[in-house]
Parts: C-alpha cells; structure tokens; sequence
C-alpha cells in the first residue's frame, strides 16, 4: 500500500510541472491535492481487504473498515470522486482535477493521468501511460491499448490501439502514432 501511495504522491509532485521536489511542495501536495486524497483512500480499501479481511488480524477488519468508509463518504461528498473499491490501479495514479469522476469496477495500468467529469465502466481495462481527457466516457467492457490518449468530451465504445489518439462522440482514432508523454507529464514514457 504504501510503495503505491509514494509512487501516487510522485505523480502528482510531477504533473504539475515543477522541478523541485521540495519537503514545502511535498507537504502541500499531502494537504491539499484531492485526487492523492482519493487514491490513497482508495489504496487504504484494497489494503484492508487484501490483508486483513481474512487472516490473523480479521478481528481488526471491522474498524479498518470503518475508517474505510468514512474516507471514501468524504472523498465522494467533498471532492466528487468515486471510485469503486474493486477497481485495479497501478501504481503511479494520477487525478488531476475534482468533481464528477466515477471509476467502477475496472482495471487502470501504472502512470496513467484521469481528469474532471469522466466516466470508466465496469470491465474496462486502461493499459499504463494512458491519458483521460475531462468530460470522457469509457463505456463498460472497453479496453484501451498502453500509451492511448482519450480527448476531452470522447465517448470510447470501441477499442483504442496503442499510442492512438481517439476523439469525438462516438470516438474515433483520429491519430495512430501519438506521443502523450508531455500530456503525462513524464519525461520517458
């Protein structure tokens, strides 16, 4: 749980364009940044299912679980972002920007960035280094090929290639070879 909040934490020190990770910049992100705040909730979830629900410690579950709710009730009222405890993110998740967000029960790779207003259906599988645009709609069932970008305002109901770059409603590849490192944020992708 916590090799992925730190690596949740690093995403979010460099998607915003900084160079320096400073202890006051780190401390800010901690404070104030929702989509950390929601991921890490969300990490707090799979981490008492997976390792206390059943075992030695299962007579601590129903507190963890308490607190589980508790944050994810917050997360969902304060900031607008749900995101179903069944889901399987990768380490490196990035939220860029609050309200509106619903990620069921799906499967989202490492490194990959989703902003305000989009929408990811249950069975949707999102390869790493994919790039979600607000206003998106990823329909159930969708899988999205690694390095994809989806643009802001696409409703996906068909499959995305791999570095391809799908637009519009309905989505369609408008391009094959597309680099969305820049959008990522990240040097190499």
């Amino acid at each position: 749980m916590f090799d992925y909040i730190k690596a949740d934490l690093q995403r979010h020190l460099c998607c915003d364009g900084r160079e320096s990770n400073s202890i006051i910049w780190t401390l800010f992100i901690i404070v104030f940044a929702y989509g950390f705040h929601t991921s890490s909730v969300y990490r707090y979830g799979r981490f008492i299912d997976q390792r206390l629900k059943y075992g030695r410690l299962s007579f601590l579950y129903p507190l963890a679980n308490i607190f589980y709710s508790i944050g994810k009730l917050l997360t969902e009222k304060m900031y607008g972002i749900a995101i179903n405890r069944n889901a399987v993110i990768a380490e490196g998740f990035y939220i860029g920007h609050f309200g509106g967000i619903e990620l069921g029960s799906c499967q989202i790779g490492k490194n990959c960035n989703v902003h305000q207003q989009v929408k990811v259906g249950d069975g949707c599988v999102l390869g790493d280094y994919v790039w979600v645009g607000a206003h998106a709609v990823l329909e159930d069932g969708l899988k999205v090929a690694d390095h994809a970008t989806i643009m802001v305002g696409a409703r996906v109901s068909s499959p995305v290639g791999k570095h391809c770059l799908a637009s519009g409603n309905p989505a369609r590849i408008i391009n094959k070879n597309y680099d969305n490192s820049r959008l990522l944020g990240i040097k190499e992708a």
